[in-house]
């Protein structure tokens, strides 16, 4: 925690139970967005591009979400 308010980042506080309900959410679509894909190669009845497309999509929320309650933020103290 030092280390990061030394470069100038302040931590964020621990993210409420929004945060963990939407991670679980998000970690369920992604394991369905996975087994469609699955099949969807196995049978070749689903347009792999649009799947794909939701895939990457799906995978920048995650990572907005993970950015905005858990990553640290750049501070505007200034060390001496």
């Amino acid at each position: 925690m030092i280390r990061i308010l030394l470069h100038g980042y302040e931590p964020k506080e621990k993210p409420d139970a929004r945060f963990y309900e939407a991670m679980c959410q998000l970690s369920a679509i992604g394991s369905n967005i996975n087994q469609l894909a699955v099949k969807a190669n196995t049978l070749g009845f689903i347009d792999a591009p649009m799947l794909k497309a939701e895939a990457l999509r799906w995978h920048k929320f995650q990572a907005d979400i993970e950015a905005v309650f858990l990553r640290p933020g750049e501070s505007n103290l200034k060390w001496q």
